[in-house]
């Protein structure tokens, strides 16, 4: 999943997110043929706020 369905999933802004990522905080995460950030969505499964 990309950033901005994550940033919707979880209500948590784009830049935190990248923050975080970059502060050790979230694993980092592959990217696609584009260079976009690709977030496992099982990653998130378990986050309340992100529960399907």
């Amino acid at each position: 999943m990309q950033i901005a369905e994550l940033e919707q999933r979880t209500g948590v802004n784009r830049h935190t997110l990248r923050y975080y990522e970059k502060a050790g905080l979230l694993q980092e995460v592959g990217r696609r043929g584009n260079n976009y950030r690709d977030y496992p969505k099982r990653q998130w499964n378990g986050w309340p706020c992100c529960a399907s």
